[in-house]
């Protein structure tokens, strides 16, 4: 999975779940978050985010972002 591919809610988990004081909140919008997780300000490494997208549990609610459309 690419973190791309998280929706708002995916990617504030995962802020809330690696910072005690996250820099960002709900009222921050998908690509200020994005922008923030690529930022050297952001306390998250790359390889934390790599290892929390690796282990994503799959759900009804999030198999949408694993099956590719084919059109």
């Amino acid at each position: 999975m690419k973190i791309e591919n998280l929706t708002k809610e995916q990617l504030l988990e995962m802020i809330n779940d690696f910072e005690y004081y996250p820099a960002v909140t709900e009222d921050d919008d998908r690509a200020y978050i994005l922008a923030y997780l690529e930022d050297e300000a952001c306390g998250i490494s790359q390889d934390d985010i790599k290892e929390y997208l690796e282990n994503i549990e799959i759900t009804k609610d999030n198999i949408h972002l694993y099956i590719e459309k084919i059109y």
